[in-house]
């Protein structure tokens, strides 16, 4: 586990400010279909508020983000 919580991703703009993380791999009870993480973010279209959620990512989507991630200016 990254000693960085922060997010590299910006949810293509919807997030200016995230940071993650992951369950422990005892608590990961669907790892086999992907991640569960705890997640606070901040961004324009909430106004100041932070949002708080956990959050479960399949191993095709996390990929798919991190590959259109890439392409992002």
């Amino acid at each position: 586990m990254s000693l960085d919580p922060r997010e590299k991703s910006r949810l293509f703009g919807a997030s200016s400010l995230g940071f993650a993380r992951q369950l422990d791999d005892g608590a990961q009870d669907m790892r086999e279909m992907g991640l569960i993480s705890v997640v606070a973010r901040q961004g324009p279209a909430l106004a100041g508020r932070t949002l708080l959620t956990c959050e479960f990512v399949s191993h095709e989507d996390r990929k798919a983000l991190d590959s259109q991630e890439g392409d992002a200016p």
